[in-house]
């Protein structure tokens, strides 16, 4: 449930990171933390020294820590264009997942990630191809990650009609961003929450 610009799910965290008045967001964007932690991904997007916030952070356990209200600018899109717009940041929620996103195999087999250096179990590694990107693995996104994500894009879309979709990152900064890679079913995620791919 959504009350004050606020997920009543999520654990509350308070960010200097953000803008001004955010009024009818009309798109959400998705990214990943590159990071290895929900604590450690929430710690820098609270640190001045990032520039940088989200909404919303999901864990690969499915726990929720909100840094912005829905009613406030967060700092997650840079420079960004959707569809013909520029300056995504002021229409739109962004919600990161924890995820490494893409991973470079080392000669001994073991999948990195080439930011942190963590290593990820065979098991949750996805081979995949996106554009302008040279990775071919990725960390999977855990089920419940993903389920607690089309959760919170509902409530979302149930208290902010001006919402109509749901987009990665590197959609809107193409030249950027890899973010959320092909591990991610977006489409699917899409019509989970609209109804329509």
């Amino acid at each position: 449930m959504i009350a004050n610009n606020l997920l009543s799910s999520a654990h509350q965290f308070k960010t200097p990171n953000q803008g001004g008045p955010l009024v009818a967001p009309r798109v959400c964007i998705i990214h990943y933390t590159a990071g290895t932690t929900l604590a450690s991904s929430t710690s820098w997007l609270c640190d001045p020294k990032a520039k940088a916030s989200a909404h919303l952070i999901i864990g690969r356990d499915g726990a929720v820590n909100q840094l912005v209200a829905f009613s406030t600018v967060a700092w997650h899109a840079g420079q960004s264009v959707y569809e013909g717009k520029t300056g995504v940041n002021s229409f739109s929620v962004g919600i990161e997942l924890c995820n490494l996103g893409g991973l470079l195999r080392s000669a001994d087999g073991k999948f990195r990630s080439p930011t942190s250096g963590a290593t990820v179990d065979t098991a949750n590694v996805v081979e995949g191809h996106q554009d302008n990107c040279s990775y071919k693995y990725w960390e999977a996104y855990p089920a419940i990650q993903v389920a607690t994500l089309i959760d919170v894009l509902r409530e979302l879309v149930e208290a902010y009609p001006s919402i109509v979709d749901v987009a990665p990152h590197s959609f809107v900064a193409p030249t950027r961003k890899f973010d959320t890679g092909p591990a991610l079913n977006l489409s699917s995620i899409h019509s989970a929450v609209f109804g329509r791919a």
